[in-house]
């Protein structure tokens, strides 16, 4: 019974945010998705996947690249050759930094939104819907808990800040869920820790 609430609960905000999406985008196309290892990027143009491919350096990714066994999709590795890679080694590395980071994970939705100002209308609209603060509630990005999301504004997009919200995601897996502050204490951790 709980689990078919949860899934429930669940499909109710994929909706939601798919509407509130639709809203704050003003119907700029349908929504592709890019698929790595843990993570499903939620994107609305293939320049898009060019853009954050440009603008997320991780030195790191090269070596992670020695050792990476997922294989992309060829049509979606030809959009941004090695952003799976990228992806996933940046996702592993924040792994590495925290303590008892989880082998059974969930897929993590990162959704490409393009500005700050498309950051801050999707956060007043998802905070309207829920009791507890999405955290992160800056320009740059915010994490919604309920659906291991992260939405990003594309033009503030770096390494970074794509780390300090998957830290979010991977905090948010441990039973108890840590505090907010707490969260935020590791995600400014982890940025500065990444190479």
């Amino acid at each position: 019974m709980t689990y078919r609430t949860s899934s429930i609960q669940s499909y109710l905000w994929f909706i939601l945010i798919g509407l509130i999406l639709l809203v704050i985008i003003n119907g700029a196309g349908g929504a592709q998705t890019f698929k790595t290892q843990w993570t499903v990027i939620h994107y609305q143009e293939n320049s898009d996947l060019q853009k954050m491919n440009q603008r997320i350096e991780f030195t790191q990714a090269e070596k992670f690249l020695q050792n990476y066994f997922f294989t992309p999709d060829p049509a979606q590795n030809a959009l941004a050759p090695g952003l799976a890679a990228k992806i996933d080694g940046l996702f592993y590395r924040v792994c590495s930094i925290l303590p008892a980071c989880s082998k059974k994970l969930p897929s993590l939705h990162i959704f490409l939104l393009k500005n700050c100002q498309q950051i801050s209308q999707l956060h007043q609209a998802l905070s309207a819907f829920q009791d507890s603060p999405i955290s992160s509630p800056g320009c740059f990005g915010i994490f919604n808990p309920q659906q291991n999301a992260i939405f990003l504004s594309l033009d503030d997009l770096g390494a970074g800040i794509l780390a300090h919200e998957m830290t979010h995601f991977l905090l948010s897996q441990y039973q108890p869920i840590p505090r907010h502050d707490f969260q935020e204490d590791w995600g400014h951790y982890v940025e500065s820790h990444l190479e």
